[in-house]
């Protein structure tokens, strides 16, 4: 469990697998939650938080916020100014706040509220409301809502006529059937597909007879056929462009996207994101693996790109679907160059972010010579990245004829660290290395994260604190030929400083105070811990550690100190509120002994003693040249020996070697 608090810059904040609490105050700020029921908060700023997977809360606090679900029933809340709200997967409660909100259910049973119904304050805006897939109940709050229709029957429940709109993305009004609901539904209007059939929405306390077209506003798609939109190159092109194929105004989901079909050399196009069409999305499709360049200009107010792979087919964009963001701030050009796609099908997403603006979109794809590779081969060939200080960006390719990409970085403090592989088309893994005895060979013990997700899933590798030191990346093949995104990320800059221990020798006893003032136990909800840096030990040395004390119930906690691994714990021993555990120590690794409780800190805290007991890493003495005769040691091998690192099966005793000269 991670609990981290960002600065008054614009951070990156990383969670872990665990359930996290991260606020970011100030800055324009980026959260990433993964796995567990986190917490997270943007505060101020224009902040994009990413919760991923589990049942998540999400504010977006002030500024214009982007706030992304992933899976799990999450609650979101964009709290104030013009927040973009995505539920993804699962059922979702999502509330827009104060401003003029778009949210979108995405996939699953959600609830989805334009305004904060608990803000005394009233929290009106003019929110743009999808429910998207799923049986989604929908509520605008004040100020002049549109409500987009969807496919799964949402329920509105305070449309207002005259103020708020109903918005057709895809359908035109005479695609409708509107008629009065009946039994249940006697007082509500029912909204369906006059062609198939299907329910689209009910809206609650609503008479058919009161609606019109006045009611309903075209999004996406238009609803007639207007003359297809011309869209002449913006620049003289490098190579002759491929025709732009004639549609109107490209829709705004996946399933409505303007089809450029196959994609190969440039392209061009003009169009136009507003208030009424804030999102223009473009489906193109790669018959071969492709460096991949992206340009959006010719803007007179704020729009942003993203690129965005459909993996799981289910018409939805879901965190881990979105290969890449550009959203420079104001008119400034959005770009993305040399990007390697695999062949597949492929979404370009333009999305306005503040006012109404024309722009200029250019697509250029160039098949990709997989010999021209950027990783290099083993440890000794790693490309060099150069010092890791907040984020490092690579994307290569990974293939059966070129299966391992390595890189080198290096780091001059101490920092926590994640490290992302994103992209994929097949699967493929990547390792973290650290080459201890600098030998250029991965040896036993030096693979220090490592994941291996399956399928296509992105690949995550946290560490909690790497020292100064140059480490390696490896990217592997598993099972096809694939791109791959390798982000690397330092996050000194997370407002966590790096924690100075008290240290604990061997044979040592030392008595002290837990007490609610000392820092919160991540492993632990609640509790309050001291930790002691183990020392004086060697490998293959049996320790055992005792925590006592007549004032708290102990636990005690044995955590790897370079990675934050907790791994040994122990609450009771004996049916007593005393802690005790026993370890062998391995090579090349550092040891926390961390003293918490086992009640929260409220109860948890008073006086203890901790102890640790260590085997004798030298067994005696045996001399050379002994002149009165062969010096002969007779010993005994039993459990309370030292442990062989080699072989942790076997005990050994070890004799220093004395009278002996150069």
């Amino acid at each position: 469990m991670a609990n981290l608090t960002g600065t008054e810059s614009s951070d990156l904040l990383n969670g872990t697998i665990e359930s996290d609490r991260i606020s970011a105050l100030a800055g324009n700020d980026t959260i990433f939650g993964f796995e567990g029921d986190d917490w997270l908060s943007g505060n101020l700023g224009d902040d994009a938080i990413y919760a991923n997977q589990g049942n998540d809360t999400a504010y977006g606090g002030r500024g214009k916020d982007s706030l992304y679900g992933g899976r799990g029933n999450d609650l979101l809340s964009g709290n104030l100014d013009d927040d973009y709200i995505n539920g993804n997967a699962d059922d979702d409660t999502i509330y827009g706040g104060k401003g003029n909100d778009t949210v979108r259910g995405g996939k699953g049973n959600d609830r989805i509220f334009g305004d904060s119904q608990s803000d005394p304050f009233g929290n009106r805006g003019n929110d743009i409301l999808f429910g998207d897939l799923g049986s989604n109940t929908l509520t605008g709050g004040e100020g002049n809502d549109t409500f987009v229709l969807g496919s799964s029957g949402d329920v509105l429940t305070d449309f207002t006529s005259g103020e708020d709109r109903i918005g057709l993305n895809g359908l035109s009004f005479s695609d409708l059937n509107i008629s009065q609901g009946t039994g249940e539904n006697a007082n509500n209007t029912v909204i369906a597909n006059r062609l198939t059939g299907a329910v689209l929405a009910t809206l609650q306390g609503i008479t058919a007879s009161s609606l019109s077209a006045n009611n309903f506003t075209a999004l996406g798609s238009p609803s007639s056929s207007p003359n297809p939109t011309p869209n002449p190159p913006v620049r003289p092109p490098i190579s002759s462009p491929t025709p732009t194929p004639s549609f109107g105004d490209p829709g705004g989901t996946l399933a409505t996207a303007a089809d450029l079909n196959n994609l190969s050399g440039m392209r061009s196009l003009q169009q136009r994101v507003d208030d009424t069409d804030p999102i223009d999305i473009y489906k193109f499709n790669l018959t071969t693996p492709s460096s991949f360049n992206l340009t959006l200009d010719g803007l007179s107010a704020d729009a942003d790109i993203s690129l965005v792979k459909d993996l799981n087919n289910n018409g939805e964009i879901e965190a881990e679907e979105i290969l890449f963001v550009s959203d420079e701030s104001g008119i400034t050009p959005e770009a993305r160059s040399n990007y390697l796609l695999a062949d597949g099908t492929y979404y370009v997403v333009v999305e306005q972010y503040e006012g109404n603006t024309d722009y200029n979109l250019t697509l250029n794809a160039t098949p990709f010579d997989s010999s021209q590779d950027g990783g290099g081969n083993s440890l000794a060939t790693a490309t060099d990245l150069g010092e890791l200080v907040d984020e490092i960006n690579v994307n290569d390719f990974v293939s059966n004829s070129d299966p391992d990409d390595y890189y080198r970085f290096s780091l001059s403090q101490e920092t926590g660290f994640a490290m992302f592989l994103s992209g994929l088309t097949a699967d493929a893994d990547v390792e973290l290395i650290q080459d201890k005895n600098n030998n250029g060979v991965v040896d036993d013990g030096e693979v220090i994260g490592r994941s291996e997700e399956a399928g296509v899933d992105p690949e995550y590798v946290d560490v909690a604190r790497l020292a100064p030191d140059t480490y390696y990346v490896r990217v592997l093949e598993f099972d096809g030929d694939t791109p791959y995104q390798l982000d690397l990320l330092a996050s000194r800059d997370s407002g966590v400083d790096a924690e100075v221990f008290t240290t604990i020798d061997a044979n040592q006893t030392i008595q002290e105070n837990l007490e609610s003032s000392d820092q919160a136990n991540p492993s632990r909800i609640d509790s309050r811990k001291d930790d002691y840096h183990l020392t004086n030990v060697v490998a293959g040395q049996t320790v055992t550690v005792n925590l006592n004390s007549s004032e708290f119930d102990t636990y005690l906690q044995l955590v790897n100190a370079f990675t934050g691994e907790v791994i040994a714990e122990n609450d009771d021993v004996d049916s007593s509120t005393d802690s005790s555990l026993s370890f062998v120590v391995q090579p090349n690794t550092d040891y926390l002994v961390r003293v918490t409780s086992f009640d929260p800190q409220d109860t948890g805290r008073g006086q203890y003693t901790v102890s640790t007991q260590t085997s004798s890493p030298i067994a005696g003495t045996i001399a050379a040249n002994n002149t009165a005769a062969n010096e002969v040691v007779n010993g005994e091998l039993s459990a309370t020996d030292l442990r062989d690192p080699a072989d942790n099966t076997r005990y050994k005793d070890t004799y220093q070697l004395t009278n002996v000269t150069a």
